[in-house]
C-alpha cells in the first residue's frame, strides 16, 4: 500500500511529536508573546547585550557535558543510559566550576560586567537540562519534557517582565533566562524517579566514557564549532558595530529561528529514537526521510514566503515602529532557517551511522566560510552586508549537509538488499 505524504506524522510518531511540539509550542509561544512587552521595556542595546551573553552561554554549554548526553539514546538498556547520563552530569559539574574561576578573572581584568558571573550557573543548568532531556527522551516520557519547556518559559518571562516593569533593566534579561532554566531543571529533577532508572556506579560511567569516546572526540568539537559559527554575528560583530544593530538582528532571529526551532527539536527527539531503532533492526529509512522533507516543504515554504512579504508590517504592529528596521534581516535569514530546520531535525544521522568525523569537518568548513563572510562585512564597514553573506553561506552549507544526510541513508538502504 502506498504511503501518504503525511504518513510519518501518524501513529506513534504523531503522538510523540504532538506531545513535544505542543509543549515546545506553548513554551516558545509564551517567550514570543512577551516580546512585544520586552521590546517596550528594554532598548535595542539591551537586547544586543543579552544576545551576546546568551551566545557565549550557548557555545560554552556545548563543552560542558562532552556531548555524552547525545549517546544516551544509544544505550542498549536503562543501565547503559543511566551510566552515560551520570558521566555527562559529572563532566558538566567540573566544567561549570572551572567556569566560575574564569569568570572571576575576566571580571577582575575589566573585560566584562557583573553579568559574567551569571554564565557559570547558566551553563550548569543548561547542561543538566540537556542530560535530563536525553534520559526522558530515552524513556519516551515526552509529557515531562513538554511540561519542563513550558515551566522554563513561564518563569523566564515572569522574571524579565517583572524586573522591567520595576525599572530594573541592567542584567535583567540574562538573570531572567537563568531563573527560567533553573525552574525547568527542577521540574526534570522532581519527575526523574518516574523513569525508574537503575543505580549505576562511577566504574560503569567510566566504561561508558570509553565506549562513547567518539562524542567528546568528534561530536563535541563539531557541535562547538557549529554553535560558535552560528553565534558569530552576536560575538564577533558586537566588537565592531553598535549593540543596537545586534539587538535588531537578535529580534529577527527570535522571530524566525525560535518559532521553527521547537519543531526541529521535537522532530529531532522523536526521529532519533525511531531511526536508531530502525537501524538496529535493519529496517529501511529512505521513504520516511523523503516524506518528512516533502511534508515540511509543503507546510513551511508558503508560511515563510508570506512571512517575508509581510515582515515590515508585522514587526511594526507587534514590536513597535522602531523595530521595523529588522525586517530586512528577517527576509535575509528565512531561506537559511528553512533548510536549517530540515538539517537540525535529521542531524542525528551522523551519530547513528558513526560518521561524526566527517560531520565535524563539514562544520569546520562552514565556520571558516562564515568567518570570511563576517570579515568581508567588517572590512566594508557594513553590518547589513555581513548578515547577508552570513545567511547566504549558511543556507548553502545547510543544503550541502542535507544532501550528505540523504546520501548516507541511501548507502544504508543498499546494505539491506
Amino acid at each position: 500500500m502506498r504511503k501518504s505524504l503525511f504518513s510519518p506524522l501518524r501513529s506513534e510518531f504523531a503522538k510523540n511529536s504532538l506531545t513535544l511540539v505542543t509543549g515546545s509550542f506553548v513554551g516558545q509561544a509564551i517567550a514570543l508573546l512577551v516580546y512585544p512587552v520586552i521590546t517596550r521595556l528594554f532598548s535595542q542595546s539591551d537586547l544586543g547585550a543579552y544576545a551576546t551573553w546568551l551566545s557565549i552561554v550557548d557555545v560554552l554549554t556545548i563543552l560542558s557535558t562532552g556531548k555524552y548526553e547525545d549517546s544516551v539514546m544509544l544505550g542498549k538498556d536503562k543501565s547503559e543510559a543511566a551510566a552515560t547520563a551520570r558521566l555527562a552530569m559529572r563532566v558538566n559539574t567540573f566544567f561549570s566550576l572551572a567556569a566560575v574561576a574564569v569568570a572571576a578573572v575576566v571580571f577582575a581584568c575589566g573585560w566584562a560586567d557583573y553579568t559574567v558571573f551569571l554564565i557559570p550557573p547558566m551553563i550548569f543548568f543548561c547542561g543538566t537540562s540537556r542530560v535530563y532531556q536525553a534520559l526522558f527522551n530515552y524513556a519516551r516520557a515526552f509529557g515531562h519534557m513538554a511540561f519542563s519547556n513550558i515551566a522554563n518559559s513561564v518563569a523566564a518571562a515572569a522574571a524579565k517582565i517583572g524586573a522591567g516593569l520595576a525599572g530594573i533593566t541592567s542584567g535583567t534579561l540574562p538573570a531572567g533566562s537563568l531563573v527560567g532554566q533553573m525552574v525547568g531543571n527542577i521540574n526534570y529533577r522532581i519527575a526523574l524517579h518516574r523513569l525508574q532508572l537503575p543505580k549505576t556506579s562511577w566504574a560503569e560511567a567510566k566504561a561508558m566514557s570509553k565506549a562513547r569516546r567518539n562524542y567528546p572526540l568528534y561530536s563535541m568539537p563539531k557541535s562547538f564549532v557549529n554553535s560558535f559559527s552560528y553565534n558569530l554575528p552576536f560575538m564577533l560583530l558586537s566588537i565592531y558595530f553598535d549593540k543596537a544593530d545586534i539587538g535588531l538582528f537578535s529580534l529577527a532571529m527570535t522571530c524566525t529561528f525560535r518559532p521553527v526551532s521547537f519543531f526541529s527539536g521535537a522532530f529531532h527527539s522523536v526521529l532519533y529514537k525511531n531511526f536508531s531503532e530502525r537501524c538496529r533492526n535493519r529496517l529501511p529509512m529512505i521513504g520516511d526521510v523523503k516524506r518528512f522533507v516533502a511534508a515540511n516543504s509543503v507546510v513551511f515554504v508558503p508560511l515563510f514566503v508570506l512571512g517575508g512579504v509581510f515582515a515590515p508590517w508585522l514587526l511594526g504592529v507587534l514590536f513597535g515602529a522602531e523595530w521595523q528596521a529588522c525586517a530586512p534581516y528577517v527576509q535575509m535569514v528565512l531561506p537559511w532557517i528553512f533548510v536549517s530546520h530540515l538539517c537540525s531535525s535529521l542531524s542525528f544521522l551522523p551519530d547513528i551511522f558513526s560518521t561524526q568525523r566527517t560531520d565535524m569537518i563539514i562544520n569546520i568548513i562552514t565556520f571558516v566560510l562564515r568567518f570570511v563572510a563576517m570579515s568581508i562585512g567588517i572590512g566594508s564597514d557594513s553590518f547589513v552586508l555581513a548578515i547577508a553573506l552570513f545567511a547566504g553561506i549558511s543556507a548553502v552549507m545547510s543544503l550541502a549537509s542535507l544532501y550528505w544526510y540523504y546520501s548516507m541513508v541511501l548507502r544504508y538502504e543498499k546494505t539491506l538488499a
